[in-house]
């Protein structure tokens, strides 16, 4: 039985790897095209830059098409074996159809926690430093870094760690300088930053001063006004995406806006869906399944690729439309993530249940 389920998990994994790659290629080549019409003479962002964007771009586009490459690549290569009887010969050699599937969900299993590892801890970084690497050419914002990001405005080299929206900021240092001299004048450091009336109002700050004799003065203040931080184009730029931040950051963001009475729907479901999303991997092996030890196993090629992306768009379609549903009604953001997920998982079973 051992050498079967490696035999039977290479399979899968090959065709899920090469299904995966031609998804992914596919959506890098047009989303290439769509950058080009971004690229201007009057920037650093031209053809090269675009794919360079586009490259960084690529982790993300990983993480969002494996479900739906799991399902075409279990469909085709659960198919194969199917059609060329090897599946057969399995269960005259002994092993049973339940075994196969057990094999099948252990791989699933592996891959699901795999995936969820890499959206916790990959695609995140990489899509802030695609937008970081965008905006940079593009002369159009700051410079983001995993602390924060930071900003010049004349003489004042601003960063900022969190930035909560764009009335709202933590985590603020102001680095003043004496561009003739080329030396640091002054730096502020304040915990925390709200906007009230075009002014900015900063809390628990340290200023430290350097003098020409090289002696640095120390002040502590618990709120001065502050009439100017960045421009409001660099704020609207640098509000954090909730896409960019992992589990836990996502976590503190949601607690933030629901300690400010601001509404969390949307945050909380983009929280769900990061378990969603890998789990579905495991919900689109279970449909596959049926398929390929069902009536469709003699189906051709094309056919089982036919049903793959079929069955692909209706889960999207579904799990887009109960998710906006679940914003327009009040829905539970649990409810209104796993519904779906929930839904073709039980359709998968009862299939499941009716292969003899």
């Amino acid at each position: 039985m051992k050498i079967l389920e490696i035999y039977l998990w290479k399979t899968l994994l090959i065709s899920i790897l090469m299904t995966w790659l031609a998804l992914v290629s596919l959506d890098s080549f047009f989303s290439y095209l769509g950058e080009l019409c971004d690229i201007s003479p009057q920037t650093h962002y031209g053809s090269l830059q675009a794919l360079v964007y586009i490259i960084y771009l690529i982790p993300s586009s990983l993480y969002n098409f494996f479900p739906m490459a799991t399902l075409i690549g279990a469909l085709m290569g659960l198919g194969q074996l199917a059609a060329s009887s090897e599946i057969i010969a399995m269960r005259a050699a002994g092993v049973s159809i339940r075994n196969i599937m057990w094999s099948t969900l252990k791989l699933g299993i592996i891959i699901t926690l795999l995936i969820f590892a890499f959206g916790e801890w990959v695609t995140p970084k990489t899509e802030l430093r695609a937008k970081s690497f965008k905006l940079e050419k593009k002369d159009e914002g700051p410079a983001y870094t995993h602390g924060g990001v930071w900003a010049k405005e004349g003489n004042h080299f601003v960063h900022i760690r969190n930035t909560w929206s764009t009335e709202k900021v933590e985590g603020v240092s102001i680095f003043t300088f004496d561009m003739k001299k080329a030396k640091l004048k002054k730096i502020l450091q304040a915990k925390r930053a709200e906007k009230h009336n075009g002014s900015w109002d900063l809390y628990d700050i340290t200023i430290k001063n350097f003098h020409d004799n090289d002696e640095i003065e120390i002040k502590y203040v618990d709120h001065i006004q502050q009439p100017f931080l960045i421009s409001e184009h660099f704020m609207q730029v640098t509000a954090v995406e909730p896409s960019h931040l992992s589990i836990n950051k996502l976590s503190n963001y949601i607690k933030h806006q629901s300690h400010n009475d601001l509404n969390t729907t949307r945050l909380e479901q983009i929280y769900w869906q990061r378990f969603s999303l890998p789990l579905s991997t495991l919900v689109m092996l279970i449909i596959a399944m049926p398929f390929a030890f069902g009536s469709q196993r003699n189906a051709g090629a094309g056919q089982r690729l036919f049903v793959g992306i079929l069955i692909g768009i209706v889960f999207i379609l579904i799990n887009q439309a109960i998710s906006n549903m679940g914003l327009v009604y009040g829905f539970s953001p649990i409810v209104s993530t796993f519904s779906p997920l929930l839904l073709f998982l039980s359709i998968g079973l009862l299939m499941l249940k009716r292969i003899k």
